[in-house]
């Protein structure tokens, strides 16, 4: 098995290498990556984990068909809103980012629209946003402006890798229709040198400021609200200390990614979590929580896990939206050797999940 899995892992790379010469060169970090994931998944592969019955048929069968700008279907982190009336002529807009076999040069701002959810169609212009430098791209996320009628989408970039101290800023871009787009703006800056303290941002604007959702690796992983003003000032209003675990399971996790929406009256809360430690291989899953004041939400439970030997092997950072009453997650999830996707799992309620 394991050895099955290096050789599907070796000829990834080798198609890479011949797609794009000079990708060993460039992206040797990330060929050592898949393999050595590959090699400690696969030694796990037999080591089964006490998933809830009510989780286990929350995987999509088969990832979504829409390829990026780079005509690749290696996409991550999508954030999914849905317009009843229609924004720009259609219901459904998403934010996301190509990330083919771990490349973050590729991991720009992108955009595309619906009219059902399950068939999407970019825009032209597609990256919104490109560095072309030293650093990237990440965390893509949309926002909505009732207030402006307009679209904003918020992302995170890493820059000066060869010039530390190394930048974490977050930019944004606005948008009337979808499709055209402002110049970027700087929201935030982080120049400390510590690149993880801006983590998957989710945004959402309360009619007076926005709220800032995020996860900081130098506060041990702790998920962090501040607010946002207009004006660009942002401060730290709180911070949770979730325990991530399973019932009946010693598997402890921290945060990594995040999507919040306001649901009528409460909010809620997509985590994306990774096996803090174990013997095989540290899982990816995905977790829901509640709160009706943002101070105190309830205990985070499993809404979908990672499917061996699946394309959705380990779960990443997913998005969550009420269609009419449906609740809709868009998750993004890797295989194996790596390779990446997105798909949907969907509920009138927020558990019980079925894959689309």
């Amino acid at each position: 098995m394991v050895t099955a899995a290096i050789l599907a892992a070796g000829l990834a790379v080798s198609l890479c290498i011949y797609k794009k010469s000079w990708f060993l060169k460039l992206h040797a970090h990330n060929v050592l990556g898949i393999c050595y994931e590959t090699v400690r998944r696969c030694k796990g592969q037999q080591e089964e984990y006490s998933v809830p019955e009510n989780v286990k048929k929350a995987n999509a069968d088969k990832p979504l068909g829409l390829r990026s700008y780079i005509n690749d279907t290696q996409n991550v982190h999508p954030k999914v809103l849905y317009f009843s009336d229609r924004f720009g002529g259609h219901k459904f807009w998403m934010s996301y980012t190509p990330f083919p076999w771990y490349i973050d040069r590729y991991e720009n701002p992108s955009i595309a629209f619906s009219d059902d959810g399950y068939n999407w169609t970019n825009i032209d212009g597609n990256p919104i946003d490109d560095p072309k430098g030293n650093g990237y791209d990440s965390d893509a996320h949309l926002v909505y402006r009732a207030d402006l009628c307009h679209l904003e989408c918020w992302y995170r970039h890493v820059g000066k890798y060869a010039e530390p101290p190394v930048e974490e800023v977050l930019h944004r871009r606005i948008s009337k229709d979808g499709v055209h787009w402002s110049e970027d703006e700087l929201i935030y800056g982080n120049y400390s040198g510590e690149y993880a303290m801006l983590l998957s941002p989710a945004i959402l604007w309360d009619g007076v400021k926005y709220l800032v959702w995020k996860v900081n690796r130098e506060n041990d992983f702790r998920i962090e609200c501040w607010t946002c003003t207009q004006e660009k000032v942002m401060e730290k209003i709180g911070e949770f200390d979730l325990t991530f675990e399973i019932d009946g399971d010693q598997t402890r996790y921290k945060p990594w990614h995040l999507d919040v929406i306001k649901d009528e009256d409460r909010y809620v809360m997509l985590v994306m979590c990774k096996e803090e430690k174990g013997s095989g291989p540290r899982r990816w899953d995905l977790f829901l929580t509640t709160s009706e004041d943002n101070v105190i939400y309830s205990k985070p439970e499993l809404v979908l896990h990672g499917r061996q030997n699946g394309w959705d092997n380990n779960i990443y950072r997913a998005s969550i939206v009420n269609v009419e009453g449906e609740y809709r997650i868009y998750y993004s999830a890797l295989n194996a050797i790596g390779k990446h996707g997105m798909g949907i799992t969907k509920s009138d309620h927020l558990s019980d999940f079925i894959g689309a």
